[in-house]
């Protein structure tokens, strides 16, 4: 629903069932209702074109929707991007926490080809955090073969009982649409460990 020209709000039920390889198990539901609010507004005039976008998702697994976990998923996103000629400036936070037990798929996720750029998931947890805090910067040029950028990440993902270790990656890439290539550059301890990085970002 549009209820007002940036602002606009969904909400919806969700039904997933995953098998599991252990036969004891069986199979496992997550039955969720889901409600989001989404914010878009584009700053007109100037010679500087800037928006604002931001998101705020929750996600509630019950057992009273026939759901084997039980956990509400919050996550909120923020991005600011200016561009003025072939220059872009932009900055994109994100943060989420889980009260519950979620499954591995619902989980948070840091280090990948958009969070973390050149960490290894599953060096920093191979289960998935119950909470996340990340910021990226981004600063790109726009050619006629696409956008050579450079960036800056850095994040945390921990669980509830745990503590949080702040890590950081820069690097530099070239993006064509949903292609990119990045050279990302996380840093161990004050040490650097270039990973190079192709694929598709949707």
């Amino acid at each position: 629903f549009n209820i007002a020209p940036a602002l606009a709000v969904s909400f919806g039920t969700s039904f997933t069932e995953t098998q599991s390889e252990n036969a004891s198990i069986g199979n496992r539901w997550t039955d969720a209702a889901t409600f989001d609010i989404n914010y878009g507004h584009k700053i007109e005039g100037g010679p500087m074109e800037q928006r604002i976008d931001g998101k705020y998702s929750l996600r509630v697994a019950t057992r009273f929707l026939g759901s084997t976990y039980a956990y509400a998923r919050h996550m909120i996103s923020m991005r600011y991007e200016a561009r003025t000629g072939r220059h872009l400036l932009a900055n994109q936070f994100i943060a989420g926490s889980i009260a519950g037990e979620a499954p591995f798929f619902d989980r948070f996720v840091l280090g990948s080809s958009s969070t973390l750029r050149g960490w290894d998931r599953y060096d920093i947890d191979p289960l998935g955090g119950s909470r996340v805090v990340h910021n990226e910067m981004t600063y790109g040029y726009r050619t006629s073969l696409g956008t050579a950028e450079g960036f800056y990440d850095t994040g945390m993902l921990w669980q509830s009982n745990r503590a949080a270790t702040l890590r950081h990656s820069l690097g530099v890439g070239f993006r064509k649409g949903v292609f990119m290539l990045s050279l990302a550059c996380p840093l161990h301890d004050g040490h650097i460990e270039p990973v190079f990085m192709a694929g598709m970002n949707y």
